[in-house]
């Protein structure tokens, strides 16, 4: 395999693997932020526990995204995949992956 298509690849799986768990990271905040958000009104007491079944009933699809995600980084950050430093990770995206966990458990 030439150099130029595996670097397309790797950038590619990195571009994905980062859209990934910065969708997953951002789905878990936003709806911690939105179920931690006083119920004044009778409407947004229905509505926050009408999205609170709706986000238990999905937990085990969410928990699914995290293993492969996972993956995708240690592929990508795997000397043996990676010829160039062209997919090294910034440190913000080191710091977000090792924070997954985390973000889980508070979520």
């Amino acid at each position: 395999m030439g150099l130029e298509y595996q670097t397309y690849i790797m950038e590619h799986l990195k571009k994905d693997a980062k859209n990934d768990l910065n969708s997953l990271i951002d789905e878990m905040r936003n709806t911690v932020q939105e179920l931690k958000t006083p119920s004044t009104k009778l409407e947004t007491l229905k509505r926050n526990k009408a999205r609170y079944a709706e986000v238990r009933a999905k937990q085990e699809q969410l928990e699914a995204r995290i293993n492969p995600i996972r993956l995708k980084f240690a592929y990508i950050t795997d000397d043996n995949n990676n010829d160039s430093n062209i997919t090294e990770l910034s440190e913000e995206e080191k710091v977000k992956i090792l924070s997954l966990e985390e973000e889980w458990s508070k979520f």
